[in-house]
């Protein structure tokens, strides 16, 4: 506590010893965000470039292009990532980067870790919708020396879409499955005040999740964002305030577990209330070398449960967060070394909530906390001899787990000529036990474990980036991962007579190569291709190993985008490929689980959009146009072809 309160003083007086200017990239994005910057790959922004790990950013202008409603559908394609989704669209969706757990990708929305603890411990993706997104970044590689907890395999940050350009949009869509789609948002301001707000609802009846029935499974989501941003004319400080709140329902199947061991129909619904409230705080002193920020944010999930109608069972997390950062530009001014240093401090408290109806199995209802404070330090370096690096060390201390200490290193460089960038990275990883697995569902048949350990990993990547010709970009990345003290939810334990949580003994390797190809076949015409192939291993239990479940060799995607000339006309197709994979199926008792094959498969998309004036698009998408049929996990079925048309609407308020 000592070290706490003494870092804590040191980061809010430090303005006080420094009055020499210095440049910060934050300045660069007062007015919106930079294409060639990231504000996820370190503490503070930083120019892609000067990194040592694959980013991959989807614009606004992508996100309006692909069409798609859900971020499962938007993320798939890009590189190190594979998409797992238990029916159609609006049902569970995982991703899985590099190989690695779908548990072990940190996502944050504005830069707010919104993982439901819950359960797995991740993010429901298919609660996000695309209609107020301005920006993704997908930085992958271990971050944890970053940003603490579930940063494994990569971040994934949301940025809540902003215009600064006062007036409104609205837009609608209606197409197969019964699908209605609707959304509407407004901002106005001045460089001094500036409010957005924006509500969308997607409602689809969906398609059947069992391969037996005819009962439809569909999804309702509605969400509603709102910010305010508050400016002085002097300029020192800034404050941001942000509230996002989405309420999902999300119909499912029941499992047979008497004859098939599959998906059988049912009026199964989960109604999730995911709730998200961000203050922030930016503070740079006039001609100082420092900069400060301090965040405060609230994230509220609500989980509802109901077996044919009938309440189940329903949980609540609640997590609270303060962070407090601090920068200082330590090179001089007009110098060829550029030097950053932050120091920053985390606190997050979960407070956990479960209730549910007794039984024999014992009694689900209970009530837990966990506190984790994270201690991080980042040096940055750049040269104007086109070579950078940065160095990340972050010490977590958690109230029910031991003490994690995790670090970062990265380095790129730019070749004479400037067409040729050599980068690298290497770093630890750390994945905190779930609550289920310290604290248990069914006291007397699922026990916690008090005595878990994180998960830890290391990575490391290599990759270059290549122009090729005038406009045309290559990147291809090696990445090479290993998992210890992997978590095993469903351990059973013959002395306390019941399934627990253990860390397994042994290690689990995952590498691979990523390419990505970018250029322009004609004026107007771009094409744009990815591939990834990742071999993904773990201990089988008899000295030898296996592949993973769910993570395909291959995955590859391929698209073209053509427009005419003032973008009055835009069309895209695509094309994706999941190889085959594995999975584990489950018959009826007594007979042991079985692992099956998943076949691979090809979607084909096709996106249209038409300027009937200057505020009024047409809009039209085919999704799965070659009507494949396809799982991504065994027995839960995928939607076939689906076509939808909308027309949006914009104003201004000038």
């Amino acid at each position: 506590m000592r070290l706490l309160t003494t870092l804590f003083f040191f980061l809010i007086v430090g303005a006080m010893s420094f009055s020499v200017a210095g440049e910060d990239d934050s300045e660069r994005l007062e007015n919106g965000y930079d294409e060639h910057v990231s504000v996820t790959a370190a503490r503070t922004p930083i120019p892609i470039d000067e990194t040592g790990n694959s980013i991959t950013i989807l614009t606004r202008e992508d996100i309006e292009r692909r069409g798609y409603v859900f971020l499962g559908d938007l993320l798939r394609g890009l590189p190190g990532l594979s998409i797992s989704r238990s029916g159609p669209a609006g049902t569970q969706t995982q991703i899985r980067v590099r190989g690695a757990e779908a548990n072990h990708v940190l996502v944050r929305i504005d830069g707010v870790n919104v993982s439901d603890a819950f359960g797995a411990d991740e993010l429901p993706l298919e609660m996000i919708t695309s209609y107020d997104i301005e920006r993704i970044e997908f930085v992958r590689g271990p971050q944890s020396g970053l940003w603490g907890s579930d940063a494994v395999a990569g971040v994934i940050n949301i940025l809540t879409r902003t215009d600064h350009d006062p007036g409104g949009s609205a837009r609608i869509e209606t197409g197969s499955f019964g699908t209605v789609r609707a959304g509407g948002r407004y901002g106005n301001g001045n460089d001094r005040l500036r409010f957005d707000g924006s509500i969308s609802h997607v409602d689809t009846e969906g398609t059947n999740i069992s391969r037996q029935g005819s009962e439809k499974d569909g999804t309702r989501n509605t969400t509603a964002t709102a910010s305010l941003r508050y400016t002085p004319s002097t300029k020192p400080f800034s404050l941001e305030f942000s509230a996002r709140h989405t309420n999902s329902t999300s119909d499912f199947d029941a499992i047979d577990f008497v004859t098939t061991g599959l998906p059988v129909d049912a009026a199964n619904t989960t109604d999730t209330d995911l709730t998200l409230i961000r203050v922030a705080g930016r503070w740079r002193p006039e001609g100082s070398r420092w900069s400060h920020e301090t965040t405060l944010s609230s994230v509220g999930t609500d989980v509802q449960t109901l077996l044919n109608g009938i309440p189940d069972t329903s949980t609540r997390v609640d997590k609270l967060g303060a962070s407090v950062q601090s920068s200082v530009d330590l090179g001089r001014e007009g110098g060829s070394r550029g030097q950053r240093l932050t120091l920053a401090v985390d606190h997050e408290r979960r407070d956990f909530s479960q209730r549910g109806i007794a039984s024999p199995f014992g009694d689900p209802n209970q009530d837990q906390e966990i506190d984790n404070t994270g201690v991080s330090v980042e040096y940055r370096f750049r040269s104007r001899e086109r070579w950078a690096a940065s160095a990340n060390l972050r010490h977590d201390r958690n109230s029910d787990f031991d003490d994690i200490t995790t670090f970062r290193l990265t380095g790129s460089v730019g070749l004479k000529g400037g067409k040729t960038r050599l980068r690298a990275a290497v770093g630890t990883g750390q994945k905190a036990p779930t609550f289920i697995e310290r604290f248990g569902y069914f006291p007397n048949s699922f026990i916690g474990n008090p005595d878990l350990k994180p998960e830890q990993s290391i990575g490391l990547e290599v990759g270059v980036d290549r122009q090729l010709g005038k406009s045309a970009m290559l990147g291809v990345t090696y990445f090479n991962d290993t998992l210890e003290d992997e978590i095993n939810g469903f351990f059973f334990d013959a002395t306390l007579g019941g399934f627990t949580a253990v860390n397994e003994s042994g290690k689990s390797d995952r590498e691979g190569l990523e390419v990505m190809f970018t250029t322009p076949l004609a004026e107007h015409l771009d094409l744009q291709a990815t591939y990834t192939y990742t071999d993904s291993t773990q201990p089988d239990g008899s000295g030898g190993s296996e592949r993973e479940l769910r993570r395909p060799e291959h995955v590859a995607s391929v698209s073209v985008d053509w427009r005419t000339a003032g973008d009055k006309l835009k069309l895209r197709g695509s094309l994706n490929h999941k190889g085959r994979s594995t999975d584990l199926y489950f018959p009826p008792f007594p007979m042991p689980s079985q692992r099956v094959r998943l076949d691979g498969y090809f979607l084909a998309d096709v996106q249209v959009s038409f300027r009937l004036t200057q505020q009024v698009n047409l809009l039209g998408r085919v999704e799965n146009l070659l009507d494949e049929t396809y799982e991504d996990v065994f027995g839960f079925r995928a939607s076939g072809i689906g076509a939808y048309v909308g027309i949006g609407f914009r104003s201004d308020a000038r």
